[in-house]
């Protein structure tokens, strides 16, 4: 697919597309498969993490991070590390930042897709 200026109609740059914000999974619907693995409530995980039961809905719902504290909460209660949980945030962070980044990018330089018949 090639980008164009709108204005002056040049070719600014040529890439793959790649993840959408919709493409990514946040860290809390990886939570909400644990829940439903164990078979455990959203209420019984918060005591036993020992967060609210709002404060873990909102991360199941993508509102909040895993925090570190969190993580480290998290694997007393499932097979996985905090270390898992934190590399989870982290990568999720990571992706959300650097598409948010793009989007900006391709806004700043005032870019659109046209279709290669059309002509100028």
């Amino acid at each position: 697919m090639r980008y164009y200026c709108v204005n002056c109609k040049k070719e600014v740059l040529t890439k793959i597309i790649g993840l959408s914000l919709e493409d990514l999974t946040h860290p809390g619907e990886h939570l909400q498969n644990q829940l439903d693995y164990w078979d455990m409530t959203q209420k019984e995980l918060a005591e036993r993490v020992g967060i609210t039961p709002k404060h873990l809905n909102r991360i199941i719902k993508g509102l909040e991070a895993i925090s570190t504290d969190v993580a480290y909460g998290l694997s007393k209660v499932f097979p996985l590390s905090a270390k898992f949980w934190m590399n989870l945030q982290a990568n999720y962070d990571e992706e959300y930042t650097k598409i948010k980044r793009e989007k900006k990018e391709d806004k700043k330089w005032d870019i659109t897709v046209i279709n290669a018949k059309n002509k100028f």
